[in-house]
């Protein structure tokens, strides 16, 4: 028996229509299911950086030069600028948060009553986390120190990895929205964005958790380092940080579209506008350097040593940029509400979310 997905999204572009595409997963030969073709809807050679005298140049082709010089799709195929993507998982109702260890991928599902869920990085069985309790709609997820964290609006919970059940060590809360673990510890932090707090526990705080700051608007997502906790207030288009081992939260940028997903790397803060920008600071304050712009909705955000990804639900993109700034690529196109994502040493992972058909996705970064 042939073997068909049929895959029909719909991205606005304008006054184009539907896309739909129909692939044969026999012809491609063992281990296809789970694999499918991100392409775009514009032809045109793909740029990259090179070009006279023999220079590298991005080919919308080759897959070791894939939309930009130096891309390189890992084995998969390069097509219309942007490499082949593997799907780990399918069928999830509103997948709504993606974690990563050394070997695995961890998500939660916008559905109440589901439970956490995990595979392999390369995909296979899938691992499903019991709880002690009812968990609801999860809004943010996290992995630190053996442990899978996830906030459901009114509690963070806990589940030890590579099974067990979880239970709660944050409760009592009214609007649980971000979720970060501080670096080699067992501290997590998180706010709430209808009480205007930010809130840390290290190990089980039941119902008393930290309140390290108060007053905040709306306050969004949050990301740690070793000694800072910084966050977007989406309320008044606010950034801020509060130093752990000193009172008191200072705003660092001010006049922001509707900050949301945030990330940090060992010397800048990096988030992502609903109006379309990707921006940097340094960790201290200073001004903002806007290293995109035009993005469709830009939602959460990661970092690697060279590169700011992010997702577009807007559009249906998973995108980069190099942190000095420059051109914007397009990692995979096509996809229907892509959301949360997390990167490792070769691969930016994500979720769509989709109600009922939801899933896990990668490729090559």
């Amino acid at each position: 028996m042939r073997r068909w997905v049929i895959a029909s999204i719909v991205v606005w572009a304008g006054p184009a229509s539907a896309c739909n595409a129909l692939t044969d997963l026999d012809a491609l030969g063992p281990g296809s299911a789970s694999t499918a073709a991100s392409t775009s809807s514009a032809g045109g050679a793909a740029t990259g950086s090179g070009g006279a005298g023999g220079g590298c140049i991005g080919s919308d082709d080759d897959p070791e030069n894939c939309g930009a010089c130096g891309h390189d799709c890992l084995g998969a195929a390069c097509t219309n600028g942007v490499c082949e993507y593997e799907e780990l998982v399918d069928e999830q109702d509103t997948p709504s948060c993606i974690a990563l260890d050394i070997g695995y991928v961890y998500w939660a599902l916008g559905s109440s009553g589901d439970s956490p869920r995990s595979t392999l990085k390369s995909g296979g069985p899938i691992q499903t986390y019991a709880r002690a309790g009812t968990l609801d709609a999860v809004t943010d997820c996290t992995v630190q120190g053996g442990f899978f964290y996830a906030t459901d609006g009114h509690a963070v919970w806990r589940y030890p990895i590579p099974s067990g059940g979880g239970a709660p060590v944050i409760y009592g809360q009214m609007g649980l929205r971000g979720l970060a673990a501080l670096p080699n510890s067992a501290t997590v932090v998180a706010t709430d964005s209808q009480l205007g707090t930010v809130l840390s526990c290290s190990g089980r705080c039941n119902n008393m958790p930290n309140v390290i700051a108060s007053g905040q608007a709306t306050p969004y997502q949050i990301a740690a380092d070793a000694t800072h906790v910084y966050w977007t207030n989406r309320g008044d288009g606010t950034v801020a940080r509060h130093e752990l081992a000193a009172p008191g939260t200072n705003t660092i940028a001010t006049g922001q579209n509707g900050p949301g997903g945030i990330a940090v790397d060992a010397t800048h803060v990096y988030w992502a506008n609903q109006g379309g920008t990707i921006v940097k600071m340094e960790k201290g304050g200073g001004t903002p350097v806007e290293l995109a712009s035009g993005q469709s909705v830009a939602e959460s955000v990661a970092v690697d040593e060279t590169h700011v990804y992010w997702t577009a639900p807007g559009d249906g993109t998973v995108m980069r940029v190099a942190k000095s700034g420059g051109t914007p690529l397009a990692l995979a196109k096509e996809q229907a509400s892509p959301w949360d994502l997390a990167v490792d040493d070769t691969h930016v992972y994500w979720i769509t979310q989709v109600a009922e058909f939801g899933t896990v996705r990668r490729v090559p970064k």
